[in-house]
């Protein structure tokens, strides 16, 4: 190996004395269905994301500036926000509820 500009260069020669495994085509197709649902899993939890970037940006400008309003909303909470007098009134510790 010699050194190259800004990191080390291997030459065609070298490279040419290395093995490269080859799985062959039933072990890359088990792979493959091992693999698609959490390729899918990940495409989709991409396009929700976008989603809800899109989402935040039409809503957060119009939450901020009062167009729109909140004020009427029935919003219901996790345990996990609640304070903890309103945790505790459910009959719930926040030690139970961070155990998870």
């Amino acid at each position: 190996m010699s050194p190259g500009a800004s990191q080390q260069f291997i030459g065609i020669g070298v490279a040419r004395g290395f093995r490269i495994l080859n799985p062959g085509s039933a072990l890359l197709d088990l792979f493959g269905e091992k693999v698609i649902d959490v390729w899918n899993q990940i495409k989709n939890l991409q396009k929700i994301n976008k989603s809800l970037e899109v989402s935040k940006e039409i809503l957060l400008p119009r939450l901020i500036s009062g167009k729109l309003s909140v004020e009427n909303l029935d919003i219901q909470f996790p345990l996990s926000m609640l304070e903890e007098d309103v945790v505790k009134s459910f009959g719930y510790t926040l030690t139970f509820l961070y155990k998870y």
